[in-house]
C-alpha cells in the first residue's frame, strides 16, 4: 500500500536515514525510535513518497 501522507514517524525515519551511516544507528534502532517494526520501516523505504522527501 502506497503512502498518501507523511506523518511525524516518517520524518523521524527520514532524518536518520539521510545521515551518514544512518547516524550510527541500525535500522532496528531507527524503527524503534519511530515506534514501528523493522518490516514497516523496510516497506517505507521502498515507497516513492518517502524516497522523494
Amino acid at each position: 500500500m502506497a503512502l498518501r501522507n507523511l506523518w511525524t514517524e516518517h520524518y523521524i525515519a527520514i532524518e536518520y536515514l539521510v545521515m551518514p551511516d544512518r547516524g550510527g544507528l541500525t535500522l532496528e534502532e531507527i524503527a524503534e525510535k519511530c515506534s514501528v517494526t523493522r518490516k514497516v520501516l523496510y516497506n517505507w523505504r521502498q515507497d516513492d513518497l518517502l524516497i522523494r522527501n
